[in-house]
């Protein structure tokens, strides 16, 4: 598992890394994670793949996770607007890439739990990328922070699912990045 950490700030026209790694390069060497204003896979010539995120605009948090066979990575986002998770994934010969996103509605049934929990609404929330439990699995945590300053914890992995899934209007599939096992911590003062 290589997990980096990219903030990319719109203002200042500038990325750095932090993390556990200075860069975002995949576990064999052939593809890396570009931020500027977006976020790209391109391959060890520096030629971009696919766009996975159009526009990072304001100050935004992009963690980046790769599989340890190279052949999967998923970018997690975290602003002042909320978060976001994109995925993107290769075939056996690494000659297409194609991208997925997690739906919003994979967490509909945790925050609405969690809410009831805290008396109050969610305000905000973040991800961050854990370890790879397989090559197609890999752990997810996140804290929300709700109206009247309550907290929760929760976890989940998230899953790549075979096939070929929905594509939507921005040429994401969905159905392909599938959250499961949800472990919730109540809300805490």
């Amino acid at each position: 598992m290589k997990t980096v950490i990219i903030w990319a700030s719109a203002a200042l026209q500038l990325t750095a890394f932090t993390g556990k790694s200075t860069e975002a390069n995949s576990p064999d060497g052939l593809y890396s994670i570009q931020s500027s204003r977006s976020v790209s896979l391109v391959d060890s010539k520096g030629q971009s793949l696919i766009t996975l995120i159009p526009s990072t605009t304001g100050n935004t948090k992009i963690e980046v996770s790769w599989a340890p066979t190279s052949k999967r990575v998923v970018v997690a986002t975290n602003s002042a607007l909320g978060s976001a998770i994109v995925g993107a994934w290769t075939d056996d010969n690494g000659t297409t890439w194609r991208k997925c996103l997690e739906l919003d509605a994979d967490q509909t049934t945790i925050v609405n739990q969690a809410q009831r929990d805290a008396g109050s609404r969610l305000v905000a929330e973040s991800l961050t990328l854990g370890d790879w439990g397989s090559p197609n699995e890999l752990q997810v945590k996140g804290s929300m922070t709700f109206s009247n300053h309550k907290q929760a914890e929760f976890s989940y992995v998230l899953e790549f699912k075979s096939g070929i899934g929905k594509l939507d209007r921005q040429g994401y599939e969905e159905g392909i990045l599938v959250a499961k096992d949800y472990k919730f911590t109540p809300s805490q003062n």
